[in-house]
């Protein structure tokens, strides 16, 4: 099977949820399978700016998926499918918080998630994943792979359920723009019964037919 054109997914979501080790899973997969495959991190700590400058972070972070998600749709070189770890509808959901904490004005707010969110940007995704886990379970995770038990910027739940909360909000709100929008719980799911449930999902949106997709 060849691709007819470039694949935008995006993986939005809880931390601890399985975004990237999902993507990597998902990358591995497809490359093997003889599919051109390219990831974007939009993670914060990929930007040199002082995390105590939320407005200034989420302008650029927004700039960066918007760029990304725009220059390669138009890159007709060789059809590749793009994997997006955080991007437009992720930035959205920050954008919200921020903006309910009183560090983005609501103009400013209103101007970015208007940016974001354009229709044709959002016609440019061909599947949105959003993956939701329990504070609780969230936390654990983090401890787990943790030398010491102390809350973080972000890692804390005070700031988890904020961020569930909004998550949720902001599906419901702008779930219909996109073209393929998923709710994901990972609380009780292996890493591989989520990466092959999604797997599954992308073969069909590629034109692949269910039947014939070589997993086991």
């Amino acid at each position: 099977m060849k691709l007819s054109k470039n694949y935008f997914f995006e993986f939005s979501g809880m931390p601890k949820a399985g975004k990237t080790t999902t993507i990597e899973g998902l990358r591995h997969f497809y490359k093997r399978m003889g599919f051109k495959v390219r990831n974007f991190s939009g993670h914060d700590r990929r930007v040199e700016i002082d995390k105590s400058n939320p407005r200034e972070l989420n302008i650029v972070l927004a700039s960066r998926a918007v760029e990304y998600l725009v220059t390669y749709s138009v890159n007709t070189q060789e059809p590749t499918i793009h994997f997006m770890d955080r991007g437009i509808f992720d930035r959205s959901v920050f954008i919200n918080i921020e903006q309910l904490r009183g560090n983005i004005s609501d103009t400013e707010a209103d101007i970015l998630k208007n940016y974001l969110l354009m229709e044709k940007n959002c016609e440019l995704l061909d599947g949105v994943f959003v993956f939701s886990v329990p504070t609780e379970t969230s936390m654990k995770r983090e401890y787990d792979k943790s030398l010491i038990k102390v809350p973080g910027r972000v890692m804390n739940e005070s700031y988890l359920r904020e961020f569930q909360q909004i998550l949720a909000d902001t599906y419901e709100k702008e779930k219909n723009r996109f073209k393929y929008i998923e709710w994901v719980t990972t609380e009780n799911d292996t890493p591989r019964q989520t990466g092959l449930n999604i797997a599954r999902k992308i073969w069909q949106i590629i034109g692949g037919d269910i039947h014939e997709i070589p997993i086991f």
